[in-house]
């Protein structure tokens, strides 16, 4: 049956968009794509929807020891991130931005991370955001993983703006299906967690589309985001990946 959507439900946008430049079509794609999420979301239904564009200068890009992440470490001698992120989160001792974002997601119903398209990935800040965030005991734990993730019950979308054509991302294209890039983001890092994972909404190429191909794939996602609660999560399984 179509799911409801959740009274007073969150839903937070994490943006991760380079400066203006050469990448400007995709970058402004992007970030109208992130004020439709607020202007769909912020009403009587949805009165936490937040749209946090990650920046260096508001928030770290990666996890290192030289910051104060972890507290003190459980084993100086031998230094392993997610051993020592585990042991701070079991003693509440994550740094405040960690535990901020954390906050986040617990309340959150469904969460869209919105980024340009990196080397078939995200952005190294929004990467840093996950390594950081989603940290064993609070995202998941073994057991405790897939569905039976910590985060089990909300919903995650990828929003993101690509650098080449939709042909060259088919199955005979030179860059290959789009879906064998979705694997480790969505099958290994979102679906490991418990999220259920919605179909992606991709815009290839704003940069070589035109002004209307690009009013198109704004209002294609505004559209979408009417009626985003009625979907069905796909089958975040080989198939759906590799399949035929």
């Amino acid at each position: 049956q179509p799911r409801a959507q959740p009274t007073g439900s969150s839903v937070p946008g994490l943006t991760a968009d380079p400066p203006p430049g050469r990448t400007q079509r995709r970058t402004s794609i992007s970030q109208e794509h992130g004020r439709l999420v607020l202007l769909s979301f912020n009403h009587r239904d949805a009165p936490f929807a937040l749209v946090e564009g990650l920046t260096p200068r508001s928030w770290a890009p990666r996890a290192v020891l030289s910051r104060p992440d972890l507290g003190a470490l459980s084993n100086p001698s031998f230094f392993n991130y997610g051993v020592e992120s585990h042991e701070a989160y079991r003693r509440k001792a994550l740094s405040s931005d960690i535990v901020e974002e954390q906050k986040k997601l617990q309340e959150a119903d469904l969460v869209i991370f919105q980024f340009p398209l990196y080397w078939f990935s995200v952005p190294a800040i929004l990467k840093g955001w996950m390594d950081r965030v989603l940290c064993q005991g609070f995202a998941f734990d073994f057991p405790g993983f897939y569905d039976d993730g910590f985060l089990k019950g909300k919903l995650a979308v990828l929003s993101f703006t690509t650098g080449g054509t939709a042909e060259m991302y088919s199955k005979t294209g030179v860059r290959g299906d789009f879906r064998y890039f979705l694997w480790p983001l969505q099958h290994g890092t979102l679906h490991f967690c418990g999220f259920k994972v919605l179909a992606p909404q991709v815009s290839f190429g704003p940069e070589y589309a035109s002004e209307e191909e690009r009013r198109g794939m704004v209002a294609a996602w505004a559209q979408r985001l009417k009626t985003i609660w009625e979907e069905e999560p796909i089958d975040c399984s080989p198939p759906w990946y590799f399949g035929p």
